[in-house]
């Protein structure tokens, strides 16, 4: 009998559970957005180095400037410790396999410049947190445009200590 009621019980709180999603209620004034019907476009990124014709259309010293006069998505603290440890001209496949299987967006054949950063790097995150510390980052740019596609680091970070070095 007791099993009963405890299986009762629980079917009830499962099916007012599924019924309770169906009341929900959307706020004043929303709007709701529809998925894209177009095609997909090719991703633009954002320009950040000029081309040059050549098998290599910007140079490690190019990426370098760049990433000393530029910040990074969300990045705080001194640009000018940065530095460009490598540059590869790759595919957008190996890219994502770099990454952990993270999407460009582009073709898997698109030629494309991956740069390794050197740190110290700072991302902030949401207030009210503290900056996170990381010591490489990485830079994806088209190798067509020049443009920043994407950024990110490439570890784990190190909680803000609260010491001197902490960014500004």
């Amino acid at each position: 009998m007791s099993r009963q009621i405890v299986l009762i019980s629980l079917v009830a709180l499962l099916a007012g559970g599924t019924a309770c999603d169906s009341c929900r209620h959307a706020p004043v004034g929303a709007v709701q957005l529809k998925l894209p019907t177009e095609t997909p476009q090719r991703p633009q990124g954002m320009k950040a180095l000029d081309v040059k014709p050549g098998a290599e259309p910007f140079s490690q010293a190019d990426v370098t400037q760049y990433v000393q006069t530029h910040r990074l998505a969300k990045s705080v603290g001194d640009l000018s410790q940065l530095q460009v440890e490598s540059l590869q001209f790759i595919t957008a496949r190996e890219v994502s396999g770099r990454l952990q299987n993270v999407s460009t967006g582009l073709p898997d054949d698109q030629r494309v410049a991956f740069a390794v950063i050197k740190g110290p790097l700072y991302f902030s995150g949401p207030a009210p947190g503290k900056p996170v510390a990381f010591e490489r980052a990485y830079a994806l740019f088209d190798a067509q445009t020049g443009n920043l596609l994407m950024s990110g680091t490439l570890e784990r970070g190190k909680a803000s200590t609260g010491g001197d070095n902490q960014p500004k």
